[in-house]
C-alpha cells in the first residue's frame, strides 16, 4: 500500500472547510476551493517539486488502472510540470484500457505541443 498520509491530510482540511478540488502544484502550497474560491490549505507549506511527484507517484499507484485516469491526463495538458508528463506516460505504458492509453496518448501530444510552444 502507498503512503497517501500527506494528501489525505489535505483533505481531511478541505473538508473540515467545506471545499472541493484539491489542486497540488510545486513550488505553491496545496489549494482548494472553498465556497467557490481558491485558497491555501491552512497549516501547509508550499510544496517542492520532490514532494508534488511523491504525491503524484501515491496517486499514481493507486489509481493506475481507473477507467477515468484518462481524464486525468486531459486537465493536465496545460501543467508545465514535469510530473504531469511522467504520469501521462505511466499511464499510456502500464495501463490496460485502450481508451483510457488513447486519451493518455492524446494528452501527452497535446502537453508535448504546449511545453514546446513556451520555449
Amino acid at each position: 500500500m502507498t503512503d497517501t498520509r500527506a494528501i489525505d491530510s489535505y483533505l481531511r482540511v478541505l473538508w473540515n472547510r467545506g471545499g472541493t478540488d484539491l489542486l497540488i502544484t510545486a513550488l505553491a502550497p496545496p489549494l482548494g476551493r472553498v465556497d467557490g474560491r481558491l485558497v491555501p490549505v491552512e497549516g501547509v507549506a508550499p510544496l517542492s517539486p520532490e514532494e508534488t511527484a511523491q504525491i503524484v507517484d501515491s496517486l499514481l499507484a493507486d489509481h493506475l488502472q481507473h477507467k477515468r485516469i484518462g481524464e486525468v491526463c486531459q486537465r493536465l495538458v496545460y501543467s508545465p510540470s514535469p510530473a504531469a508528463e511522467k504520469l501521462m506516460r505511466t499511464v499510456i505504458d502500464k495501463n490496460t484500457d485502450r481508451t483510457v492509453v488513447a486519451q493518455a496518448t492524446f494528452s501527452l501530444g497535446q502537453y508535448l505541443k504546449n511545453m514546446a510552444e513556451l520555449v
